[in-house]
């Protein structure tokens, strides 16, 4: 069985989730004197320490014959990484997509009450929260 296609939708997800919410939603934050979250984890932690974790999740879009067409990721960035050699969870808003605001999901990947905290617990290590959102969304809430 081959796998490459798989293989290459993984890829083509990460490539989009780098791009954060789009060229034109980079540009707009560079223009506005901000760096992106990505950028800000990179300046704040040591060299090639950040570990992203997360990275795939989001909402695809895909092509009638079944290609991905489209990512969305979600609106925070987290992982792990190192500060002048000591670890730490560390995560943000990515301001990018949506604001920075969530996506309606029950468990969220970062914010009060995200995996990130979860992940700063158990491995016992600081949490750092870099907030840029724009708030919740009452939109974006779900209903049970």
């Amino acid at each position: 069985m081959n796998w490459q296609a798989e293989i290459d939708e993984l890829r083509k997800r990460r490539e989009l989730a780098d791009q954060h919410g789009g060229a034109e939603a980079v540009s707009r934050h560079h223009d506005a004197g901000k760096l992106t979250i990505r950028e800000r984890i990179a300046r704040l932690t040591d060299a090639d320490s950040f570990q992203e974790v997360g990275k795939l999740a989001g909402q695809a879009a895909y092509a009638q014959d079944g290609t991905l067409s489209g990512f969305r990721p979600m609106p925070y960035v987290m992982g792990l990484a190192k500060i002048d050699g000591r670890p730490v969870a560390i995560g943000g808003e990515d301001f990018t997509v949506r604001g920075g605001t969530g996506m309606g999901d029950l468990r969220r990947k970062g914010g009060q009450g995200g995996f990130i905290e979860d992940l700063a617990y158990e491995y016992r290590i600081p949490l750092i929260n870099l907030i840029d959102g724009a708030g919740g969304s009452v939109a974006s809430s779900k209903r049970r």
